[in-house]
C-alpha cells in the first residue's frame, strides 16, 4: 500500500541508490588497495591467522594476505586525501604484525616502498620540530659484519654453538634498516628527566618507527625492530658510522612475510584502560 504514495517511493529508492553506491565505494577501496582484502562477519574468528583481529572487538573485520604481493610505489602527497592508498587506516593499524621470517629476497620495488615509508616515518610527532632521527640503509658487506660481530658476542656470552646459530639465523634477514637518534647540545639532559629534550627526541624517533612499520605493512612488507647488545656496542657504531652523539633506536629488518601471525588477544578492552574523569 505504502510503495503507490509517491513521497514513500522516492524515499525507499533514495535509500536503495545510497546503499549501491556505498557498496560499490567499499568494494572499490578493497580492490585498489596495496593489499589483497577478504572480507568477513562476526566474531568468532577473531584473532586466528592471516592478520584478522583479535576477539575483543565486535562486528565486521578485515583479513589481510600479502602473500606473492610485491609493493608498489605511492605517490608522495601530504594532502589528506590525496594519494593512492585508499585502505582502511584502522585495519592497517590493527593488522601490522611482528614478523620473524622472512622469504630470502627483497620485491622488486622494496626501494620505493622504503623510500615512502621514511617520508611517512619523519611526519611523527616532534615536539621541538629538532628531526632527530637518522636511518642507516645497510648493504651486504655491513649487514655480515654486523651479523659477524653480534655472533662474537653471542658466542662470548653462551658458547661457539649458540653464536654459530645466530649468525646463520640473522644473515637470512633480507632487509636492514637502523634507526637512531642524533642529540644535539641542547638535548644532552638525562632520560630520567621527564622534561628533557633528549627523552622527547627519542619518543618522537620511537613514532617515527611506528609510522615506518605501518607504512611498509601497508605496502604488503612485513617488520620486526630489534634491539640488543650488538646495537650498543662500539664496534656496531662504527661499522654503521654513526656520528657523536647518535644512539641506536632500533634494527629493523623489512621484507616479505612467510605467513602473518595470529593477532594476539589483548588482556584489556577499551574500558579497562579508558579512565574517565568528571
Amino acid at each position: 500500500g505504502n510503495m503507490r504514495n509517491p513521497k514513500v517511493s522516492g524515499l525507499l529508492l533514495a535509500v536503495l541508490a545510497t546503499t549501491v553506491i556505498t557498496a560499490h565505494a567499499f568494494t572499490t577501496v578493497a580492490s585498489t588497495s596495496p593489499l589483497k582484502f577478504e572480507f568477513d562477519k562476526g566474531v568468532e574468528n577473531f584473532g586466528s591467522q592471516n592478520g584478522r583481529f583479535n576477539g575483543r572487538n565486535r562486528g565486521y573485520f578485515l583479513a589481510a594476505n600479502s602473500e606473492d604481493h610485491e609493493p608498489t610505489a605511492t605517490t608522495e602527497k601530504t594532502e589528506i586525501g590525496e594519494g593512492e592508498n585508499n585502505a582502511d587506516f584502522d585495519f592497517i593499524l590493527r593488522t601490522r604484525r611482528t614478523i620473524n621470517n622472512f622469504k630470502p629476497d627483497l620485491p622488486k620495488d622494496w626501494e620505493q616502498a622504503l623510500h615512502h615509508a621514511i617520508l611517512s616515518a619523519v611526519y611523527a610527532p616532534n615536539h621541538q620540530r629538532t628531526e632527530p632521527w637518522r636511518f642507516h640503509l645497510l648493504g651486504p658487506d655491513t649487514i655480515r659484519k654486523v651479523c659477524e660481530l653480534n655472533a662474537s658476542i653471542v658466542t662470548a656470552k653462551k658458547g661457539e654453538k649458540a653464536g654459530a646459530k645466530k649468525l646463520e639465523r640473522w644473515l637470512q634477514m633480507p632487509g636492514w634498516l637502523v634507526v637512531t637518534c642524533q642529540t644535539t647540545a641542547e638535548s644532552c639532559g638525562s632520560m630520567d628527566n621527564p622534561a628533557s629534550l633528549q627523552r622527547e627526541d627519542y619518543a618522537a624517533c620511537c613514532c617515527a618507527v611506528q609510522n615506518l612499520c605501518l607504512s611498509l605493512h601497508n605496502a604488503g612488507m612485513g617488520t620486526k625492530w630489534t634491539t640488543g647488545p650488538v646495537n650498543f656496542d662500539v664496534s656496531f657504531g662504527e661499522l654503521v658510522g654513526l656520528e657523536e652523539g647518535e644512539y641506536v633506536v632500533g634494527t629493523i629488518w623489512f621484507g616479505t612475510p612467510e605467513s602473518m601471525p595470529a593477532a594476539p588477544v589483548k588482556k584489556r578492552l577499551v574500558e579497562d584502560v579508558l579512565i574517565k574523569h568528571e
